[in-house]
């Protein structure tokens, strides 16, 4: 540079010697002289001046001379390029710059070197390598004139934390490209070259965070690696401690892995567990307890591994101790509980839980040395729960320990809040259990459930120790344990508990009872209803033996309970025969009555033909009337299981067939009031039952006729029931006005024909409500049904016949209102109206329908018309017999659509009594639910009778 107050020489070398310098002031002065131009030195002096200035980091210097761009591939003596010679010295501000301007990053000098791999043979700074590799053009695995890539270089000075940027910024270290591996000129793989430098292992682990994610430093502790670990340990790696530091559930894996192999810790994996907590690895670093490292090490049984946890402040929750029970470890619960461990099981609310905890767990699995451990340090604890768990279990070793360490306890809670558990011991029977629990001195008579234990006992076995240990046999509690013995349940409960037939449980309680009868059990003993053992076996099925062991030992074969049911009654009722014959055949009354004053053959008669015969063959007495008045052949007649065998059996027995319960109701109204029983109807009338007995109910009289034809609808069966009934005398006394109307409508014609020959006269209904547009002026009489229901014969009969009230004299006037009605609802019908519409009645017809309509239509409608004193002919004319005109009427039924709203309708009459009737008339109810329900036009459903 030129002296003060000189001017300054202005040529190349003043450009030299201001870069050499390298002062801020000379370079200003350069760029002043130049005018900010290079183009005042020759392009040698820039040329030289900027590979001096990129050795010397002159950045301002670099970026003045590049100004134009030019220059940036220039090359020194060994072919550096200004990337080059930056890239080396780790020079990043300039190296930036250079890309910027376009440097090319692939450039490499004489020796074959890129700017990648000079950054990583420099001791410089790291960011240049990463800046490099950050470029998109960047050839990572360009190799050198040796054929070293960038990897190769980077192992060669044993850089690791190059190695580790190369390969997971994608550098070829194992993957073939195009059919070979990528080698250098000697022949040697990334792997070679490793193991050549004695670092072979070191570098696989450098491959495992780009092939599985897994950092190398992790990678050499899960392979316990320890040789690799220390090695890459000292080299102090950042980016190796910031990957090992990142991942998660390191101890997790590494534990699991020695815990899946079922083997100690070997001194490597110790110390290697131990460095990976100094370095900082998160103890804690877990999504669930079972994967928690102090929950693994518990699992693992290595007391010095769960110690170098415990030392790095461990979460412990309590499932941990849970674990430590279930391995039965006691010596680690003290180390534990030390260092945080929950010793109780918590709710939500904090409180203490018994149920699943370590303590609850230890008295499970009866180890003792656990229970004891966390007693002592302060386990929450639930003896009821332990004793009921021990005794479920059969824990011997547990339960010896609660009788032992709280007798008292054990006593009193058994005696006073949970006898069940008592109760249990003796369901299950274990001898052992049982000696641990009496020798404490619990109470073997405690009650539970109303049972004392030797009731509850189905073992003999477990009867005879309770009966030695001084059991009360009867000790009652409204029942006593022979009692309990011959009921269904205690059959059922032994038949499951030793998986046995029928026949040997059979075999097998009789022995429990015979055990009880030889230890005083009292045979006469009885329940609360006053039923002795005797009485309870009676009702089962098979107990025949039990049942001669209880009469053997003095039970009384005639006793009754409370409700003075014998057990012979009780066998019949429980359709129990071989039951029956036994007891028969041991002395029991057949005819002895109960409560109702009921015997066993009024039960029989709803049991069986075979019950029946038995009774009646040991001289049953037919006659026996209950407190109903009713016999054995009232009973069996009128439900659905009328039997007609039965009622022949009790018929041919001598029953008389016209005896008349309380109420006046006779065998033939029940039979003829069911349609169950036409059979039976049968059956009484050929045994000259009284077909016009009335019942002693004034309110509602009824006769056997009048219990098939007083319905809402009259089926073919009923029709046929009324017919025999009929023929053989039966009166119309008691039949509801609506009886023919109601025929007329299912067309009953034969049945109509007879009623009427009977006696019965026509008459009209007030209904509740008439049928849908029915007009005012037309009556409900047996002509109106018969128009309306399309029945021609039977309307032109009741016409010709003069089988008419009064009102029908509107229907015959030709009243426009009720022809226009009938032409909507049946043309044939129409058709026959205005044909005998157009022949006026005479004066005589008028006469006689307005005489008739006078003396009425019920019952007793004969003897009105004795008394109008009128000539027989005429008499006989009122009463229809003899009409020529009778055989107008069809005999066989005429086709037409049934009405169910029709007869509904007529069935609803303002009269009381025949209202009051229909309230028990089942199939009327069942119509009216139909109705309701919407189910009446299901077509699937067949319900005419």
């Amino acid at each position: 540079m030129s002296a003060p107050g000189e001017a300054p020489v202005f040529n190349d070398a003043y450009l030299y010697k201001a870069v050499t310098s390298g002062t801020p002031r000379d370079f200003l002065d350069v760029i002043r002289l130049a005018n900010y131009r290079i183009d005042s030195f020759s392009p040698c002096a820039v040329n030289c001046s900027l590979i001096q200035a990129c050795h010397k980091g002159q950045k301002h210097f670099i970026q003045y001379l590049l100004q134009d761009g030019s220059r940036l591939e220039i090359r020194d003596d060994h072919g550096n390029t200004p990337l080059l010679i930056c890239s080396e010295k780790g020079l990043v501000d300039i190296v930036d710059i250079l890309l910027t301007m376009g440097a090319n990053v692939n450039a490499f000098n004489m020796r074959g070197e890129s700017a990648l791999m000079l950054s990583i043979k420099s001791s410089g700074c790291r960011e240049t390598t990463r800046m490099l590799l950050n470029r998109k053009d960047l050839n990572i695995d360009q190799q050198d004139f040796e054929g070293c890539t960038s990897l190769m270089r980077a192992l060669e000075h044993l850089d690791l934390e190059a190695a580790v940027l190369l390969i997971n910024m994608g550098a070829c270290h194992s993957v073939q490209r195009t059919g070979h591996y990528l080698v250098n000129y000697k022949g040697e793989t990334m792997q070679q070259v490793a193991d050549r430098l004695g670092i072979g292992k070191v570098f696989q682990h450098l491959t495992c965070q780009k092939e599985f994610g897994v950092s190398p430093l992790i990678s050499a502790a899960l392979n316990r690696d320890l040789e690799s670990f220390n090695f890459m340990q000292r080299c102090n790696v950042a980016l190796i401690q910031e990957a090992a530091f990142a991942e998660k559930g390191v101890l997790t894996r590494m534990l699991s892995s020695i815990f899946e192999m079922q083997r100690g810790v070997s001194e490597t994996e110790h110390f290697l567990i131990q460095k990976l907590l100094e370095m900082g690895i998160n103890v804690n670093d877990f999504s669930k307890v079972e994967g928690s490292p102090i929950f693994l090490a518990v699992q693992i049984g290595d007391y010095r591994l769960v110690e170098l946890i415990c030392t790095f402040k461990p979460l412990i929750p309590h499932d941990v101790l849970v674990s430590v029970v279930k391995r039965q470890s006691p010596e680690l619960i003290p180390l534990l509980v030390c260092h945080g461990a929950e010793i109780n099981k918590r709710d939500e609310d904090s409180d203490a839980l018994y149920g699943g905890s370590a303590l609850n767990t230890a008295f499970q699995i009866g180890d003792i040395g656990c229970v004891n451990m966390l007693l002592y340090h302060g386990a929450y604890f639930r003896v009821d729960l332990a004793l009921s768990e021990a005794v479920d279990n059969q824990n011997k070793r547990s339960l010896r320990y609660l009788v032992d360490h709280c007798a008292e306890e054990v006593r009193n809670l058994i005696a006073n809040q949970r006898p069940d558990i008592f109760h249990t011991a003796v369901i299950i029977g274990d001898m052992g259990v049982l000696k641990i629990l009496t020798e404490a001195g619990v109470d073997v008579d405690c009650i539970h459930d109303t049972k004392t234990p030797l009731m509850n006992a189905v073992d003999l076995n477990t009867i005879k120790y309770l009966l030695k240990n001084r059991a009360d046999v009867n000790r009652s509690t409204g029942n006593t344990a022979l009692l309990n013995a011959v009921s269904e349940t205690y059959l059922k409960s032994v038949s499951e508990n030793h998986k046995i037939t029928e026949e040997k449980c059979f075999q097998y309680i009789e022995k429990i009872i015979k055990t009880l009868l030889d230890s005083g059990a009292d045979v006469k003993s009885v329940d609360h209803e006053g039923k002795t053992a005797l009485l309870h076996a009676a009702r089962i099925s098979g107990a025949g033996s039990i049942l001669q062991c209880l009469l053997a030992s003095g039970s009384k074969v005639n006793h009754v309970d409370s409700d003075k049911n014998s057990a012979l009654y009780i066998a019949v009722a429980e359709d129990r025969f071989e039951n029956a014959t036994l007891l028969i055949k041991s002395g029991a009354v057949v005819n002895q009555r109960c409560r109702s004053d009921r015997t066993p053959l009024h039960k029989a008669v709803k049991i069986s033909e075979a019950m029946v015969r038995l009774l009646l063959e040991n001289n049953a007495n037919v006659e026996a009337i209950e407190k109903n008045g009713n016999t054995p052949l009232l009973k069996s007649i009128g439900d659905d299981d009328d039997s007609e065998v039965i009622v022949d059996l009790l018929i041919q027995a001598g029953a008389k067939v016209n005896h008349q319960n309380k109420v006046g109701e006779s065998a033939l109204m029940k039979a003829a009031g069911s349609v169950f029983s036409s059979d039976s109807v049968k059956l009484l009338l050929r045994a000259h039952a009284n077909v016009n007995s009335v019942t002693t109910d004034m309110a509602r009289p009824k006769t056997a006729l009048s219990a098939v034809l007083n319905k809402w609808h009259h089926s073919d069966l009923s029709q046929s029931l009324a017919m025999d009934l009929l023929d053989h005398g039966a009166t119309i006394q008691h039949l509801v006005p609506g009886v023919i109307h109601r025929l007329i409508a299912v067309n009953g014609v034969t049945l109509v024909k007879k009623l009427i020959s009977q006696g019965l006269g026509p008459g009209e209904l007030h209904l509740t409500n008439l049928p849908v547009e029915w007009p005012d002026a037309m009556p409900v009489s047996s002509l109106a049904i018969a128009l309306v229901t399309d029945n021609v014969p039977m309307a032109r009969h009741f016409i010709d016949t003069w089988y008419l009230t009064s009102g029908d004299l509107s229907i015959l006037s030709g009243n426009p209102q009720i022809l226009h009605y009938v032409e909507d609802v049946c043309e044939d019908s129409c058709a026959l109206l205005k044909d005998k519409v157009s022949q006026p009645l005479s004066l005589v017809t008028l006469a006689f329908v307005h005489v008739s309509s006078a003396i009425g239509c019920g019952a007793d409608r004969g003897e009105r018309v004795k008394k109008t004193q009128l000539p027989f002919l005429l008499q006989e004319r009122l009463l229809f017999h003899n009409n020529e005109e009778a055989n107008s009427m069809p005999s066989e039924d005429y086709s037409y659509y049934e009405n169910d709203h029709l007869l509904h309708v007529l069935a609803k009459t303002t009269d009381s009594n025949e209202k009051d009737f229909y309230n028990f008339d089942e199939t009327f109810k069942k119509f009216i639910y139909k109705s309701a329900t919407g189910t009446l036009f299901d077509e699937s459903d067949d319900s005419s009778d």
